[in-house]
């Protein structure tokens, strides 16, 4: 099995080029039903929700969407269109700075909801300042990943003057993501020991699933961390 490629002077490994393409498309594409699923049940059980809550879950879902498509075309012509080409995986795609725009929609939106979250329990608390202000800058490095991606053409160059931005901005997000979980269990804990037995209960499923919810985000922002230096 072929698992490099010789291309003029580079070395292009296909497991961690194409192979994490797909690899990455097909666990998105499966966290995106969840995720349809889960606004299909919120629209249908929260009707009387706020006009700008429902409207903040619609722009998510709809750039994840966005994001779907975009990785799913670049991944049709690296594998399909390109296909006994590996030259051409170092050219850009333009799904690859769509995904980067859509990123820096995504992901900073669900984090300042968060922060909002933060800032309308603990009260005072400058954390959720200081969440907005990390969530601020991850958009702006995904909005400038994405007009350098439009920019370079060649994909080699863009990882090789672009990898620090890349880097930069995933441990931001990174750090970010601990600091979320890591505020609202401290917080749910606080309020747990003024509640009720039962509203207890409801406070500890919270911070279950605040853990899982950051662990998780955490761990997959590492390993990006890490491919993008081991390129």
């Amino acid at each position: 099995m072929l698992q490099y490629c010789e291309v003029a002077s580079h070395r292009i490994r296909l497991d961690s080029t194409l192979g994490a393409i797909e690899i990455g498309l097909v666990l998105s594409s499966c966290l995106f039903g969840v995720a349809t699923c889960q606004v299909h049940s919120y629209f249908r059980k929260y009707p009387n929700d706020a006009r700008w809550t429902k409207a903040l879950v619609s722009v998510v879902w709809f750039c994840e969407l966005a994001r779907i498509i975009a990785t799913s075309t670049s991944t049709y012509t690296y594998a399909v269109r390109d296909f006994g080409q590996p030259q051409k995986l170092w050219i850009r795609t333009p799904g690859i700075p769509i995904t980067a725009l859509m990123s820096g929609i995504v992901g900073p939106v669900v984090q300042s909801y968060f922060a909002y979250r933060i800032r309308r329990v603990s009260g005072k608390s400058p954390i959720a300042f200081v969440c907005w202000g990390l969530a601020i800058l991850c958009s702006s490095g995904c909005f400038l990943s994405a007009v350098e991606g439009f920019r370079v053409k060649s994909g080699h160059q863009l990882v090789k003057e672009w990898r620090w931005l890349y880097s930069g901005t995933l441990a931001v997000s990174a750090i970010l993501d601990i600091t979320i979980a890591v505020s609202q269990c401290y917080f749910f804990k606080n309020e747990r020991a003024h509640a009720m037995r039962r509203m207890a209960k409801v406070l500890d499923r919270l911070m279950l699933w605040t853990i899982q919810t950051g662990l998780l985000t955490r761990y997959v922002r590492r390993d990006l961390m890490a491919d993008c230096d081991h390129r």
